[in-house]
């Protein structure tokens, strides 16, 4: 089904909404657990891990009707995605922004 624009321009805010919710979350979790700052990389691998987990057990099935299982590079292209363009980039921004926030 071809929603035009109006769903592309609504798919583009549910995106982003999404994303919001994540980097919400992850700031809650890592202000409560300060040493988790520490190591930035191990908790963006793992927040990554969560998101895919989250997003394919519980968000995507409640939308769409997705094939199950997935194709391996399916699993393997939004691992990726989950783990090295969310998870570590948000943790990286949250110990810059939260060691700022301890020094200042």
């Amino acid at each position: 089904m071809d929603m035009g624009v109006g769903g592309a321009i609504l798919g583009l805010l549910v995106h982003f909404t999404l994303m919001a919710i994540m980097a919400a979350i992850l700031m809650l979790f890592v202000r409560q657990r300060a040493q988790l700052i520490d190591r930035p990389l191990v908790l963006g691998v793992v927040y990554g891990l969560i998101t895919y987990a989250v997003m394919n057990l519980v968000v995507v099935p409640l939308r769409f009707d997705a094939p199950l299982p997935p194709s391996g590079l399916s699993i393997a292209t939004q691992l990726f995605a989950h783990v090295v363009l969310v998870g570590i980039p948000m943790a990286l921004v949250a110990a810059r922004y939260l060691r700022t926030r301890a020094v200042s």
